[in-house]
């Protein structure tokens, strides 16, 4: 696969986090998600307070309410062997479906540089270490992250949608301050599409034209367009540029 390839899965690609419940099917994530809720702090407090709230716990002399609520815990706290193993199992599911060639995975090796590109998570690196909490794979010396996985037909995407793709998933921003990505990516394709993005330069030098075309009275003090703001955003983009041609000029 090409570089223009992994950026595709990786932008339409879903979080190694979220993954094995967005590929698992429809019943086993709707009960993977009961499950999670039955067995969520807030819902064991709701039955514990319920629990020695009732007249029969209120009637237990003071110094042996402890004693009593150590009997009446384990009930009210639940089983949460059933999620563990739905959640085991949904893991262990996806992992197949990476290795069977119907779901990829693609990341980036760490220690990272600013030069590093995506690549596709080796098919052995899935017997190794997986954290699904933090999204990593790591196992004989290689150390992958900010894995995500789609589906296998994602690489068929073609240049026009994969761009068009790109600048819809940047409008979905956190809370807090309004980022800058959309605008970023919006200006970066504008100025592709004038021939104003060459890949032979170095990226660096390309950032003042963007932060311009955003911002005509840009300075030093005009938030969220620092230099690491826009590797970070923007590294993906030249990656697809040094890859693929045919992206270098409209």
């Amino acid at each position: 696969m090409t570089g223009m390839d992994h950026l595709a899965l990786w932008t339409q690609g879903v979080p190694l986090q979220q993954a094995y419940i967005r590929f698992a099917p429809k019943e086993l994530a709707e009960r993977w998600q009961a499950l999670r809720e039955e067995s969520s702090n807030l819902a064991v407090l709701n039955r514990l307070k319920s629990a020695v709230e009732t007249d029969t716990f209120q009637a237990i002399a003071p110094e042996n309410r402890w004693a009593a609520f150590a009997s009446v815990a384990p009930t009210a706290i639940g089983p949460t062997g059933a999620f563990h193993t739905l959640t085991q199992q949904l893991q262990a599911r996806c992992v197949h479906l990476v290795r069977s060639g119907q779901l990829v995975a693609v990341g980036y090796a760490v220690p990272r540089a600013v030069t590093d590109k995506l690549a596709q998570v080796p098919d052995d690196l899935w017997l190794r270490r997986v954290n699904w909490d933090k999204g990593i794979i790591s196992g004989s010396g290689l150390r992958m992250e900010d894995v995500r996985i789609a589906r296998a037909q994602t690489v068929a995407t073609k240049p026009a949608q994969m761009m068009a793709s790109l600048k819809l998933a940047a409008e979905v921003v956190a809370p807090g301050r309004p980022s800058k990505e959309p605008e970023i990516i919006a200006a970066f394709e504008k100025l592709r599409a004038a021939g104003q993005i060459d890949p032979s330069r170095p990226r660096v030098q390309h950032y003042d034209l963007i932060r311009k075309t955003i911002d005509p009275s840009y300075n030093d003090k005009t938030p969220g367009l620092s230099t690491n703001a826009m590797q970070r955003i923007l590294k993906p983009y030249f990656d697809a540029l040094d890859d693929d041609p045919k992206l270098k000029k409209p």
